[in-house]
């Protein structure tokens, strides 16, 4: 999905506000290989919920070994309950297309 992918570059380019450079890749999260030392995960296709669960849990056990930043940016936020309930991130703003949760405590 290369298209996906030059996407979320030029995307990245208005995300002003993130203090540091951004390098998209496309990777399949439910199998990552390695998640990087701070991330902005940009969810744009949601995964069904139990599928998003495990992503989430995934990333929250390696969180838990490693602290860092996370950013969600999540377009067209059908599942938003699920990021709320995870007690990893928290809302950091949005509207009713597109949703910002950051780690807890980065605020």
């Amino acid at each position: 999905m290369p298209h996906f992918s030059r996407f979320s570059r030029s995307g990245a380019r208005h995300l002003f506000f993130l203090p540091t450079l951004i390098v998209a890749t496309h990777v399949n999260p439910s199998r990552p290989r390695w998640w990087p030392p701070a991330l902005v995960l940009y969810l744009f296709n949601p995964l069904p919920e139990l599928a998003l669960t495990e992503v989430l849990q995934r990333l929250g056990r390696s969180l838990a070994l490693a602290p860092r930043p996370v950013w969600v940016v999540y377009q067209n936020p059908l599942l938003d309950h699920v990021l709320g309930a995870t007690g990893i991130f928290e809302k950091a703003g949005g509207t009713s297309q597109c949703s910002f949760y950051r780690t807890i405590g980065q605020g």
